[in-house]
């Protein structure tokens, strides 16, 4: 059975903006066993998101995903702060050069031989590109890419539920404020899965 991994990211990619970048990876068995999770998100025409979501929706939401089977790893980079690992590294080198660390701390992690890769639409990174990026750092953890894919978040409820996460993550760092990450904290746990934080 195939590990799913589901990628999405909060916060802007430019030189000014918010002082963090986050990207997540969301991990579960299947994809439906974030169907509790997804069910919590409204119905509306809009697109759902963290951050045009009630208070209330974003708690109900989390507290479902905390428990699931998720299990998730996140890089938060302060962009600010010019001692840290990406220091000077703005737009799509920044993107690329987060989910590459965000793609060996998560795959360094996963019990499964094989995994599939759903990411948010991004211009960011060109798909062959992504794909190409996603082998190179499967192989060397001994994994198998089934499947590596971009996903509309207005189609697909579990970016949508990775948004949450990340989201979530950001709001700690970007705003010092824990509540919502407090609440999935639990899924994000060594030594199942790392938490990579440059700062």
């Amino acid at each position: 059975m195939a590990a799913l991994i589901i990628i999405d990211e909060s916060g802007d990619l430019g030189k000014r903006g918010s002082n963090f970048f986050v990207m997540v990876a969301v991990v579960t068995g299947r994809s439906r066993h974030l169907l509790g999770a997804s069910k919590k998100i409204p119905n509306l025409n809009l697109e759902t998101k963290f951050s045009n979501s009630f208070y209330e929706d974003k708690i109900s939401i989390l507290e479902e995903i905390s428990r699931s089977d998720a299990e998730i790893t996140y890089v938060a980079v302060d962009k600010k702060n010019y001692l840290s690992l990406f220091s000077n590294c703005y737009g799509n080198d920044l993107y690329k050069n987060v989910l590459k660390q965000l793609f060996k701390d998560t795959m360094s992690v996963i019990s499964q031989r094989d995994v599939n890769i759903i990411i948010d639409e991004s211009r960011s990174i060109k798909m062959a590109d992504l794909k190409e990026l996603a082998n190179v750092v499967a192989a060397s953890e001994k994994i198998n890419v089934k499947k590596c894919q971009k996903g509309s978040s207005e189609a697909n409820k579990c970016i949508q539920v990775a948004d949450f996460v990340a989201g979530s993550i950001w709001t700690k760092y970007e705003k010092k404020d824990d509540e919502f990450f407090k609440i999935i904290e639990e899924n994000i746990h060594c030594p199942y899965v790392i938490k990579a934080t440059i700062r």
